[in-house]
């Protein structure tokens, strides 16, 4: 039996964790810049807790890791001595708080309760945003992102208290999936419509094509790989049918009443391959980065911290169209790994990723599976190397995790 004084000390554990959860999804970078976070800024007590978690030889072992990567780039290549040193000392804070986010998952089997609580709290902070869009700057800043799209007009895109659209969609992701995952293992499909408005909302006014296109992706995948269970299964083959159904309507609208619409053409230039933000955060993002790494080693590549010194004068020289602005980024996770680690890094990136799959056996488990499905998709075609959202998401795909969802309980099969 546990005392009260382990029932009071577990109740506050849970509620720092929940705190930590809030600020890590809607506040992490609010009055901040320069790509500082607050579980940057944290890092001091992530790593205290790592120390009373006895977790402290191995995270010290990681940051040894990536300070020899360093001193190799900096002794072999020349690399600039400060970026290096901030940028090192970015991907361990990162670590610190990854390591606690791992722990956290593998002795808190259930979040329903914290997911729950996010998704409500988000659908609220939508809400609120709503009127804030027909505001003036710079109070309208305050919850959208203005950007432009292929025809050079500004767009604007729900970014809530993020610095990006498209980061703020990807924060989401996993609670759409958490909850998709819940619906159809459930079956509470019609019970379940506020979920799915809660859901949909912030990734339509996100306007984050990539992260809803990868989302896309991924179910056609698991629908593709399910399809017996889907046809044997009438629940399943109406909700198919009906979403078609839908989708095909919207389709057929947008294109007869809407074809002049902002929206509309940028989806129509993707396919066609003349979208400006695609090709820059895909095609053009791969140039980059073998153009950074090749100035000093095209097998190990430059360095943490380097391509923002390399890329003004190569986007002078032959990307003048991506504009000026005080700093350069490739756009790009897998691109700006072959930048800073060249060939080797991206053989490592891979090898690391198809053995934690296999180890942690992914495939067992929806959940898991559609998450490591979508990042390893979406890898190709956004982020960045410490995207701390990213590899939340790594976790979460190979941290046991959810065992409602895995397949040997799936009584469909």
């Amino acid at each position: 039996m546990k005392t009260n004084t382990e029932n009071t000390a577990n109740k506050k554990l849970v509620s720092l964790q929940h705190v930590l959860a809030n600020i890590y999804f809607f506040f992490n970078s609010v009055g901040l810049s320069g790509g500082l976070l607050y579980t940057n800024i944290l890092s001091p007590y992530f790593i205290y807790k790592i120390y009373k978690q006895n977790l402290l030889y191995s995270f010290l072992k990681c940051s040894f890791l990536f300070f020899t990567i360093s001193i190799f780039h900096f002794y072999f290549f020349e690399a600039d001595a400060i970026s290096l040193l901030i940028s090192t000392t970015l991907v361990i804070s990162t670590i610190s708080f990854l390591y606690l986010v791992t722990n956290y998952i593998n002795h808190n089997q259930t979040s329903d309760k914290l997911f729950l609580q996010i998704l409500k709290f988000n659908f609220v902070l939508n809400l609120i945003a709503l009127p804030f869009y027909f505001a003036p700057q710079p109070i309208k800043a305050l919850f959208w992102y203005t950007n432009l799209f292929t025809t050079q007009k500004e767009f604007t895109r729900l970014s809530l208290f993020t610095f990006e659209a498209s980061y703020y969609a990807l924060i989401f992701t996993p609670l759409v999936f958490y909850f998709l995952c819940k619906i159809i293992v459930n079956k509470k499909i019609i019970k379940s419509y506020q979920i799915i408005i809660m859901l949909l909302l912030p990734l339509l006014l996100s306007f984050s094509f990539g992260v809803i296109g990868c989302i896309v992706i991924v179910i056609l995948l698991l629908l593709l790989r399910n399809i017996n269970v889907i046809i044997s299964s009438k629940t399943y083959l109406k909700l198919l049918v009906g979403l078609s159904f839908i989708l095909l309507i919207i389709g057929l609208i947008a294109i007869v009443f809407f074809s002049e619409n902002l929206l509309v053409k940028r989806v129509f230039n993707i396919f066609e391959g003349s979208d400006t933000s695609a090709n820059g955060r895909i095609s053009e993002s791969f140039q980059l980065g073998y153009l950074v790494a090749k100035t000093k080693s095209l097998w190990f590549g430059v360095g943490l911290g380097q391509p923002k010194l390399i890329l003004p004068d190569i986007i002078r020289s032959q990307f003048q169209h991506w504009g000026h602005y005080q700093i350069y980024r490739i756009p790009n996770a897998t691109a700006e790994t072959l930048a800073m680690f060249g060939i080797v890094g991206l053989i490592i990136r891979f090898f690391v990723l198809a053995y934690l799959f296999f180890k942690t056996k992914v495939s067992s488990n929806y959940f898991r599976l559609s998450l490591f499905l979508f990042m390893f998709i979406y890898q190709f075609t956004g982020s960045f190397f410490t995207n701390v959202v990213e590899y939340v998401i790594w976790i979460f795909a190979f941290v046991n995790c959810f065992p409602e969802f895995d397949k040997q309980n799936d009584k469909q099969k």
